[in-house]
């Protein structure tokens, strides 16, 4: 009876592990995907300055034509 018990308690042991390290796995994911994210959006912020730049120097050639 305790052997059995001790078997159960060990694979459930074993269980909560794997589904523990699964978790932390997903965790890792979604950080990195927010990383990325984070980073596309200052690159994208950075192009738009860009082109705002370009347009006001556009728009200053233009006017003193």
């Amino acid at each position: 009876m305790i052997r059995q018990t001790i078997a159960i308690v060990k694979k459930i042991h074993k269980n909560l592990n794997s589904k523990r390290s699964l978790i932390l796995e997903i965790v890792a994911n979604i950080n990195k995907i927010k990383s990325e994210k984070k980073y596309k959006q200052i690159e994208l912020s950075s192009k738009q300055e860009t082109c705002y730049k370009f347009k006001f120097w556009i728009n200053s050639r233009i006017i003193s034509l």
